[in-house]
């Protein structure tokens, strides 16, 4: 069978306008029928690099994404190519990997394999190559999720809020789904003006020492919230601008201290951890790049309330990442450019069989590669799971809590002087067999006992068990079978998998130029 033939597209700007560049390994010419038509690939692609995306860090199943790119490279012997070193823009250029076949299979045979940005290009073996660095999507997403800040203007009472002076240059706090004992910014001391999140909310539950305040109603702008007054213990609201403004305060400041429980997002499914990742990706322009499919099937997946609440520089990355993070999922770029989000469940049903015989190996003395599972203290599977939820932004001490905050609640007070709370699920049976077991503890941005609990006996069995981390390569998985986050069954006369045993693949890489796709699995 003759080997596959490789086609890239890139774009490139040559100082004169925006042009295609086309390579290929071996020389192709398109078809008259074709399009583009009677086209020449260059025979010019050396290396074609691989790409390899992991869940969370390689080999693992907790942590942050894994991505490893590597460069795409031409040859360049003759020199013709200088021109792309010396004088060409191809930073911030798309490209376009296609796999045909053969070298003789029509055009409209080629599938897309690769599409992505290249970051740049240079020049190395005494020029004989030309090497284009591919550009990681992450870099995207990895900006700040907010940008917004304080002019420090309010310098009198009125419809501004716009912080004090020393507050010039300071970041505008954001909330993401539900908080709680979020701390108020004054925005305008002059007439107590308090603001819990630059963007709109649904509820502001205000507090002074944690002791809840009366509610007076909501007003739709700056100007009718400057204006308003009531009574002393009570306040009214702005949630299309985050902001609360409470009545009779002592020269504009609290009895103790203000705080709020704060939601963003109409009902408790747009507060979902989906739905608050796709306002997060929306916030940064990037809505549009979350595929649609891995989206959907998650919001089925994960409909827990979440909250995350922002009043210091923080990369959207990070911000998606604990709120991912806390249903056990996580959000990658793939092959074709767009962002995927996965929640990690252990096993399912197997989409495929690998035995011995699919194995591809350096030689007839390789093993699989055999490690215990990472995730847990000194890689011994944990007795416990605790999951933390219910962060209070503002932990209270004694001296800014009222004496009164637990009346009709004699538990209040105590709570809002812990950061978290937390629901636990254990195996004690594990210690039996593990003797160094310990426990394994989440934070997570979970709001509700009942949703802590749920997963903490859901993280349970994943890490409470044997587990372990095999590396094997198969043949070019060209029909995209072996996905992330999908289930194998591993047949070998080793290793205890001689009746089969379900794996998921929790790391993927193609390497195009051997025409081998490497995975990580974990069972």
């Amino acid at each position: 069978m003759l080997a596959s033939e490789w086609l890239i597209d890139i774009g490139a700007y040559t100082g004169a306008g925006q042009v295609t560049l086309r390579y290929s390994v071996s020389g192709y010419v398109t078809g008259p029928d074709d399009d583009p038509a009677n086209t020449v690939y260059e025979g010019r692609i050396s290396s074609i690099g691989a790409f390899g995306r992991h869940l969370f860090g390689e080999g693992q199943t907790l942590g942050a994404v894994s991505i490893n790119m590597g460069d795409l490279v031409l040859a360049n012997a003759d020199g013709a190519l200088d021109d792309m070193v010396s004088s060409y823009g191809l930073d911030g250029q798309p490209f376009v990997l296609r796999r045909l076949p053969s070298p003789r299979a029509p055009l409209s045979a080629a599938e897309i394999v690769w599409t992505g940005v290249l970051e740049g290009v240079d020049s190395d073996s005494g020029m004989l190559m030309v090497r284009l660095k591919v550009y990681d999507r992450r870099r995207d997403v990895d900006i700040p999720i907010q940008t917004d800040t304080y002019g420090g203007t309010s310098t009198s009472a009125g419809a501004t809020a716009d912080g004090s002076p020393d507050m010039k240059g300071n970041l505008k706090p954001l909330c993401f789904g539900a908080c709680f004992s979020v701390p108020a910014t004054v925005v305008n001391a002059h007439n107590a003006m308090l603001q819990f999140s630059a963007s709109p909310l649904a509820m502001i539950a205000l507090m002074d020492g944690g002791v809840p305040l009366i509610n007076d109603g909501d007003v739709a702008n700056l100007a009718a919230l400057a204006a308003a007054t009531g009574n002393p213990g009570h306040y009214k609201t702005c949630l299309a601008l985050g902001m609360a403004k409470p009545f009779g305060t002592a020269g504009g400041k609290a009895a103790f201290i203000w705080t709020a429980d704060i939601r963003e997002g109409a009902s408790p499914t747009e507060r979902s951890p989906g739905m608050v990742v796709y306002r997060m990706m929306d916030k940064i322009g990037l809505a549009d790049q979350l595929d649609a499919d891995s989206l959907m099937a998650f919001l089925s997946s994960a409909t827990q309330e979440v909250g995350l609440y922002i009043d210091t520089e923080t990369s959207a990355l990070a911000a998606i990442r604990q709120v991912l993070g806390s249903v056990g999922a996580t959000m990658y770029p793939n092959a074709l450019g767009m962002f995927e989000i996965e929640r990690f469940v252990g096993t399912g049903v197997p989409v495929a069989t690998i035995d011995a015989d699919d194995i591809i190996t350096a030689s007839k003395d390789d093993v699989v590669t055999v490690s215990p599972n990472p995730d847990t203290p000194d890689d011994i599977p944990a007795y416990k799971v605790l999951v933390k939820y219910h962060r209070n932004w503002h932990v209270h001490t004694d001296s800014d809590l009222a004496g009164c905050a637990n009346f009709g609640d004699p538990t209040r007070g105590s709570a809002l002087q812990q950061e978290w709370l937390e629901e636990k699920a254990e195996d004690a049976s594990v210690q039996v067999r593990h003797k160094l077991a310990k426990d394994l503890t989440f934070e997570t941005c979970l709001t509700t006992a009942g949703a802590a609990a749920v997963e903490a006996a859901r993280l349970l069995p994943l890490y409470s068990a044997d587990r372990e981390v095999i590396r094997i390569s198969v043949a070019f998985d060209a029909d995209n079978i072996l996905k992330l986050n999908k289930t194998v069954t591993v047949k070998l006369n080793r290793l205890g998998y001689d009746a089969g045993k379900p794996f998921a693949i929790i790391g993927r890489t193609d390497d195009y130029g051997a025409e081998r796709t490497d995975l990580v699995l974990w069972g």
